[in-house]
């Protein structure tokens, strides 16, 4: 099977040079070309592409405002932007957006295709997920909790707002004239090995829940749950209690079950919880609030965090995103310099800054983030540091520290943020080390290759020279050239013998003072060890093939 693409960029040699690219390839097939937004819009709708590649400046509709538009479709391609480095305000949009993926201009054909086999991968795996999916709804149609499943995960994500939408044997399976609705974020902390309370598995979340219905919420109280990652999920709780009552049962409810939890299996859970809605189709924004203050959740410490607008409205200091600003690109500048101790403490700041912003900011802190693990890749690339070390490690943590964004909190992405920083500053450090050691050696040859007259020449006199100890210079020495300093030094000396024997009429003792030896004895003795024959011989073998100036004795 082929994956359709849409290709959209107002540059005509560009669309050209990546339809024919692409076309070339196994896995994909070009389906249309458009050359403004609005077009490309339209050929969406109708290609319905796997696919969507986009400049981001483009006539009549940009390609944010054409990802906005088909956001609000039913369809869902993949998406990558084609940015210059100049756009990079557009590209921090197009991050807040969810787009993963984006090439800046000017790219080469293995960086798209690096990006398209992952994109493929993906499509694969929802491909294979979605067969799935059909396969479970097919042996699960009756069932009721399943369809309640879908329903609420529809109404958190706001797909659906009307009861219209909903057919009848949907309506029975969702309480649609409760008289309020809240919605919680529930993390339980277990170990991975304990594959029974691993929320990604259906059973696994029934067999949660189960629990949970022991707990009372108060009267006419219904529990509805969609599983977020393999810790979490989302409860929807409707109500027929007044606001008071139904507050007060929530907050009873929650902490009696995060004990019993605790004290019969071990585990420990924490909830944050957003406003109470008369209405279920403003479910999604009590999820959206509960999200919200999940993500900007600096310590743990407590059960229960519960939304509160008012508070929220005075939480903010002031010029914090000032603050915010010159803290990252100080943090950007130490891992630029590999200044690990440095850049870790401009993290920690950093972190708590965020901390003090009000919930409803939630998705600026993954924007800023995702904004500052961009400067520094951009950085790496930029200087080819990436290109023998490193790449493989610091992309795969910058993915999990993405994928941790979207439901993880300040905490919980702290471990990764360090392990990312602490990994780009270690190959930047090998980087600056290994260009300043080039530059040591090169000195190194310098002093050797101008001193070899001197008999006192070795390896603490050009260490003195170079400021440097004479152990250091020993150990690079060997790690740059694979040749120790002394055998180094013994062969540039010989090798000055050998030209002088073979092109000068100069005398051997003379020869062996301007290589270093004052001992013709000595000289003769190292030039045979070195040579295979005495400097005589070999003055002899030269001037026999026409090479030599005259003969000497030694």
């Amino acid at each position: 099977m082929k994956y359709k693409i849409l290709i959209a960029d107002d540059e005509a040699n560009i669309a050209e040079f990546l339809m024919k690219y692409l076309n070339s390839l196994e896995r994909v097939e070009v389906v249309g070309t458009a050359f403004d937004g609005q077009d490309a819009y339209n050929k969406v709708l109708e290609l319905k592409p796997d696919i969507i590649i986009t400049d981001i400046c483009m006539p009549k509709m940009s390609g944010l405002e054409l990802l906005r538009r088909i956001h609000k479709t039913m369809l869902s391609p993949k998406e990558i932007i084609i940015s210059g480095y100049d756009e990079f305000d557009y590209v921090k949009e197009a991050i807040s957006l969810g787009v993963k993926d984006y090439l800046l201009k000017p790219f080469s054909p293995d960086e798209l295709e690096e990006v398209l086999n992952k994109i493929i991968k993906d499509l694969e795996k929802e491909k294979q997920l979605q067969k799935n999916m059909e396969l479970l709804a097919k042996e699960a149609q009756d069932s009721r909790d399943l369809i309640s499943r879908y329903i609420v995960r529809d109404i958190l994500q706001g797909r659906k707002k009307d009861i219209s939408e909903f057919d009848e044997r949907q309506r029975s399976a969702f309480d649609f004239e409760a008289k309020l609705y809240c919605v919680c974020i529930i993390r339980v902390q277990f170990h991975l090995q304990d594959n029974r309370w691993d929320f990604n598995f259906r059973n696994s979340l029934d067999d949660f829940m189960m629990l949970v219905d022991q707990t009372v919420f108060g009267e006419g109280a219904k529990l509805y749950a969609v599983a977020l990652s393999h810790d979490r999920f989302a409860m929807v709780i409707s109500s027929g209690l007044e606001r008071s009552d139904f507050r007060y049962q929530l907050r009873t409810g929650l902490n009696h079950m995060a004990n019993s939890l605790n004290k019969y299996y071990g585990l420990t859970m924490w909830c944050s919880v957003g406003s109470l809605y008369e209405e279920w189709n403003r479910i999604a924004e009590s999820y959206e609030e509960a999200l919200s203050i999940w993500k900007t959740m600096k310590t743990l410490d407590k059960t229960l965090y519960f939304y509160d607008s008012r508070e929220e409205a005075s939480t903010e200091k002031e010029n914090i995103t000032d603050e915010i600003h010159n803290l990252k690109n100080r943090l950007i500048m130490e891992v630029q310099i590999g200044n690990e101790e440095e850049a870790l403490r401009q993290e920690e700041i950093l972190l708590k800054n965020y901390a003090m912003l009000p919930s409803k900011k939630s998705d600026f802190i993954a924007v800023s983030l995702g904004e500052m693990m961009y400067a520094i890749s951009n950085f790496m690339e930029r200087k080819e540091y990436l290109k023998n070390t490193g790449e493989g490690r610091i992309s795969k943590i910058r993915g999990e520290v993405i994928e941790k964004m979207q439901y993880g909190n300040l905490m919980e992405i702290k471990p990764l943020l360090d392990e990312y920083i602490k990994e780009c500053c270690r190959v930047v450090s090998m980087n600056l080390k290994s260009t300043r050691s080039d530059k040591v050696i090169e000195q190194l040859k310098f002093i050797i290759d101008n001193n070899l007259d001197n008999e006192n020449l070795n390896l603490d006199m050009v260490a003195d020279q170079v400021d440097l100890r004479p152990n250091y210079v020993r150990q690079i020495f060997k790690q740059k050239t694979g040749e120790g300093f002394v055998e180094y030094l013994v062969r540039c000396r010989m090798s000055k013998a050998m030209k002088l024997l073979g092109s000068s009429d100069m005398k051997i003792q003379d020869i062996a003072e301007s290589c270093g030896y004052s001992s013709q004895h000595y000289f003769t003795t190292s030039f045979k060890k070195f040579c295979g024959c005495t400097p005589t011989e070999y003055k002899r073998m030269m001037d026999a093939k026409g090479e030599g100036k005259g003969e000497h004795e030694e």
